[in-house]
């Protein structure tokens, strides 16, 4: 059995690649910068984010975890192949739960897939849980 690990450690994780770290705290920083209110938390044995007055784990914006081809964002579930087909011609992967984000896709990019990510679970999981009902201008528009 995995011994789980506290949110900070898996940005300190002494076996990731440079860019897979730098990716992992890029997202950080940025889903801090859109949203200052987020509660950060190990969910699944992954570092995720949850909105600030979600009281269960199923209602995070998403989660993450690092592969050797990318990174994996969680949280996806329902989400509608053709409302994200943009992002496939950034070489951007779904699966039935996840999306797979390429390791070399700029910041930029990664930045316009989790407000997206971000819209649609706020919306998903009701917007009593942001901390301004109805105000979406920072996690982009559709």
């Amino acid at each position: 059995m995995t011994e789980t690990k506290d949110f900070e450690s898996y940005f300190n994780d002494k076996t990731l690649k440079e860019n897979q770290q730098e990716t992992l705290i890029y997202i950080c920083q940025l889903v801090h910068e859109l949203y200052p209110d987020v509660q950060e938390k190990v969910v699944m044995n992954r570092p995720a984010f949850l909105p600030k007055l979600a009281e269960e784990d199923h209602q995070l914006l998403f989660g993450m975890n690092v592969k050797e081809e990318g990174t994996v964002i969680y949280g996806t579930e329902g989400l509608d192949a053709e409302a994200i087909a943009p992002f496939f011609k950034w070489g951007v992967t779904q699966t039935e739960e996840s999306l797979l984000l390429p390791s070399d896709l700029s910041q930029d990019r990664i930045k316009k897939i989790l407000q997206f990510i971000m819209r649609y679970n706020f919306e998903r999981h009701g917007t009593d849980l942001i901390h301004t009902a109805n105000d979406f201008s920072h996690y982009g528009r559709r």
